[in-house]
């Protein structure tokens, strides 16, 4: 909160520039205090001003959008690394996005784009869970003598 109220009012009164790495020490801050909606609006800031996205930044972006379940953004995300070509996402992200059951069609492609391939996406064909829906329990009704 120190840093909404104090920190950023001062890059707007003194005509300052965020630079990438302002952007990253923000992007890591607002994680950590799990403020979301912050990290994203801060990722669509950074893609509308056109500022150089740094791998850091997009783990961040990537994490808070599996969280949020915003598949959207999270391919956004993943063509932002195809982008970049210094280097893939973390290995970690990779594992823990392949691991994902029934994922939805346009995770699987962007996956089977990048090199490392883990879990269900490094499968050639696509399977799908069967889904297990319970027997509803019928309700006798009761005689009244």
């Amino acid at each position: 909160d120190e840093i909404d109220g104090l920190v950023l009012p001062l890059f707007d009164s003194y005509g300052l520039t965020m630079t990438p790495t302002t952007y990253s020490l923000l992007t890591d801050h607002f994680f950590k205090a799990r403020r979301f909606e912050v990290v994203n609006h801060l990722y669509d800031v950074m893609v509308a001003d056109k500022i150089a996205l740094k791998p850091v930044i997009l783990d961040k972006v990537a994490e808070v959008a599996m969280r949020l379940d915003d598949i959207d953004k999270l391919i956004d995300v993943l063509e932002s690394y195809k982008s970049l070509k210094s280097r893939p996402p973390s290995k970690m992200l990779l594992r823990k996005l392949g691991n994902i059951e029934n994922m939805p069609d346009r995770l699987y492609m962007t996956l089977q784009q990048f090199p490392d391939k883990y879990g269900f996406a490094r499968r050639k064909r696509r399977t799908y869970t069967e889904e297990k829906i319970r027997p509803q329990k019928t309700m006798k009704a009761k005689k009244f003598k």
